[in-house]
């Protein structure tokens, strides 16, 4: 086992381990889906396409930057939930559905990036660095406004992955990360308002709340993000 986990964590950090992540994010988002139905453009599909973009840079970042655990251990927290879907399939009125193309390929990927992690925790002792250089004003931000808008238990899933991301000492892909989940309800948000002035229709004060927030978050962010990377910070 041990012989088989230290493959593992080699296999992680070398150039075909990086390619394998980038195919998990674009299996995670249904890239073949997208291209096969390419939706409308709109400011919903480019908020999903400006969102595959940020976690594929933030997972790349990480694998350049020898931060195999983080890539991994966002993946994982990606895909945690493959095996009760998968058990959940298996024990229904139609087992085979457990083993069909994607809920199978989930469990597989969810296996593989669990291994990875668990070789880097047992093997690789990482040291965590200290959380006060690291967090920051947009951080801080972010956490507030996507407080306001799901409520605390999102929230705190979501600051365990940023945290994780500032604990192995990467702050790119923690902006990064925060980045990610931003954008969409952004871009949602746009394309409601969008759509209700082309309708004639009334637009609630939340829509227009939400808006604004997460505008001011993103923008936050990307600010730092950008600086952090000019100031080759991990």
């Amino acid at each position: 086992m041990k012989a088989f986990l230290l493959a593992l964590k080699q296999f992680a950090a070398s150039i075909l381990g990086t390619i394998v992540v980038v195919v998990i994010v674009l299996w995670h988002w249904d890239i073949l889906g997208m291209i096969q139905n390419f939706p409308p453009i709109n400011f919903m599909t480019i908020g999903r396409l400006l969102s595959l973009a940020t976690l594929l840079f933030v997972i790349i970042w990480s694998q350049l930057k020898s931060k195999a655990l983080l890539s991994h251990g966002i993946l994982l927290y990606l895909f945690a939930s493959a095996l009760s879907g998968f058990i959940s399939a298996l024990f229904s009125n139609t087992p085979s559905s457990a083993f069909d193309g994607s809920t199978f390929i989930n469990l597989l990927i969810m296996l593989y990036t669990l291994g990875v992690v668990a070789a880097y925790l047992l093997y690789d002792r990482p040291k965590t660095a200290s959380l006060n250089t690291l967090v920051s004003l947009p951080l801080l931000v972010f956490a507030i406004v996507y407080y306001l808008r799901v409520g605390f238990n999102s929230t705190l899933l979501v600051m365990l992955v940023v945290t994780l991301a500032l604990l192995l000492g990467s702050k790119v892909a923690a902006l990064g990360y925060a980045m990610y989940v931003t954008i969409s309800p952004l871009f949602l948000a746009l394309h409601t308002i969008v759509q209700a002035f082309s309708n004639n229709t009334g637009q609630s004060f939340n829509i227009w709340f939400n808006l604004v927030t997460l505008a001011v978050a993103f923008v936050f962010l990307a600010l730092e993000f950008f600086k952090s990377i000019q100031r080759n910070e991990t």
